[in-house]
């Protein structure tokens, strides 16, 4: 949390820093006509101005959801919605101020979402704080960035995207091909809300799989999430397959010309945008497994696939079918994901399931799972289960040392809860080379692996003793411990 923090920091500074110049090279990049690229220029520039409270909310709305609160990050979220559309109107239409109101207006609902969120975070002491007892915060920091690296160029990516596919359809068919155009963007937009938030999912809850090695658990929401995005997809593109004419509408077509236009563009337009709603979490599931360089390579190919449909329909046919290219990029774009997971699979060091890449279950690994009621009761009868599984697996010598590990943790759960009514899961995988055991519960957050000495009861002190390595998190509301042992072979 602190390194990250320091690294928004420094980026925010360098951006306000060189504001001035990114803003104009970026809006003579977006667009060659001269009144709007001052326009622009000039929102970009209020923006970059603001990127550190901006960035700084971004990062802490993904630790707020990480840590069990994704109810404040939405109720935050609202508050910038609605300040940012008060301040629209009190800075536009009120005090008059032309489009560098509408982005300080963006800025102060950035600003409003900040307060909010700082001020729960102290209002919730234990939280989140800083902490600077890094022992190389310089290695910290470049594993930071270089695991941010294929999520830097996602973003960017979208950006591209958009900057390429202006550029064509602008030159074939100028404003009117721009207006249906910005009908895509709209629907994009849409289309990204959905898979942003199933990458979400994908970060913090398949992260904690990837960890706990869950792979079913893994393979389970992989499907379902991909499938949601697919159906989402699905549904953009037969909205703007049977609609166009609607939207073209709504969004203010005055001519038939124009309406014609649309129904010609936007079905094309939506092919992609299925595309792009399945390819985005995708690449973050890549990043989750640890597939950092293939996630990085299938965001440069949506941009590859993007440019080279445009380029090829641009030379070869007329201007009006420049739309033809969306199809085929959304074709490109697949293949070429497809691709990559071949590639990762004949690459991989481990057996994995395809096109998934999520490693295969080991065919001697064994499991054991329980729930575990803050009893004196159900202590006892969950250690009598638990010295059974590691009878059965023969596990040695090794089986006094996880049975006391395990039952000392659940002593001091029991007595750090106090609620006969609170319940503890307990799940042991063992493959051929480790044994995992994985502790969780939704009471109050207590750090079993990190905790000070002089803190430390006799309890902690055997299982710490007893584990070749012992970690904790505290993700969605629940207190996780995991303790591994290497098996001999």
């Amino acid at each position: 949390f602190t390194i990250s923090i320091f690294a928004v920091l420094t980026v925010g500074l360098l951006i306000l820093i060189f504001s001035k110049p990114l803003s104009g090279f970026t809006a003579h990049m977006i667009t060659s006509d001269k009144s709007l690229a001052s326009l622009c220029e000039k929102y970009v520039n209020i923006l970059m101005l603001g990127g550190i409270p901006i960035m700084c909310t971004d990062v802490l709305a993904a630790y707020l959801n990480v840590t069990g609160h994704p109810k404040v990050v939405t109720v935050g979220t609202c508050m910038s919605v609605f300040v940012n559309i008060s301040m629209d109107v009190l800075l536009v239409k009120v005090f008059r101020m032309d489009i560098g109101g509408s982005a300080l207006a963006t800025v102060l609902g950035n600003i409003a979402r900040l307060v909010f969120f700082v001020l729960f975070i102290l209002r919730k002491k234990d939280l989140l704080k800083f902490t600077f007892r890094i022992s190389n915060p310089f290695r910290d920091l470049g594993e930071i960035i270089s695991k941010s690296i294929a999520e830097t160029v996602a973003v960017f990516a979208v950006v591209a995207l958009q900057v390429i596919c202006s550029g064509f359809v602008q030159a074939s068919l100028g404003a009117q091909g721009m207006f249906v155009l910005s009908i895509g963007y709209s629907i994009l937009g849409l289309s990204l809300m959905v898979s942003d938030g199933m990458s979400t999912t994908f970060t913090a809850i398949g992260g904690t799989m990837m960890e706990q090695k869950d792979y079913q658990g893994l393979r389970f929401l992989f499907r379902r999430g991909i499938l949601i995005c697919f159906l989402a997809g699905l549904m953009f593109f037969f909205v703007g397959l049977l609609f166009p004419g609607p939207l073209a509408t709504l969004f203010g077509a005055d001519t038939e010309a124009l309406k014609a236009l649309s129904a010609r563009g936007i079905p094309s337009i939506t092919t992609f945008v299925l595309a792009l709603t399945v390819m985005t979490p995708v690449s973050t599931h890549l990043q989750v497994l640890g597939h950092f360089a293939l996630s990085t390579a299938a965001n440069i190919m949506q941009l590859v696939s993007i440019f080279v449909s445009c380029l090829l329909v641009s030379k070869l046919l007329t201007p009006e079918d420049i739309w033809y290219a969306f199809p085929l990029a959304c074709a490109l774009c697949l293949l070429s994901t497809f691709a990559l997971c071949i590639i990762g699979k004949l690459f991989s060091h481990t057996p994995v399931n395809f096109p998934s890449l999520i490693p295969a279950d080991d065919p001697e690994s064994r499991h054991f799972e329980l729930s575990v009621a803050c009893t004196e009761d159900a202590l006892h009868e969950a250690t009598e289960e638990l010295w059974m599984y590691l009878d059965d697996n023969r596990f040695g010598e090794l089986s006094s040392r996880v049975a006391h590990s395990v039952e000392e943790l659940l002593v001091n759960a029991i007595q750090h809860s106090g609620d006969a009514t609170h319940y503890i899961d307990i799940l042991i995988g063992a493959d051929s080379n480790e044994l995992t055991v994985l502790l969780k519960d939704d009471g109050a957050p207590f750090d079993t692996s990190s905790c000070p000495s002089a803190k430390k009861k006799n309890g902690l002190k055997i299982a710490h003793h007893y584990c070749d390595s012992i970690s904790y998190s505290y993700t969605f509301g629940q207190n996780m411990t995991l303790m591994t042992w290497q098996l001999k072979q």
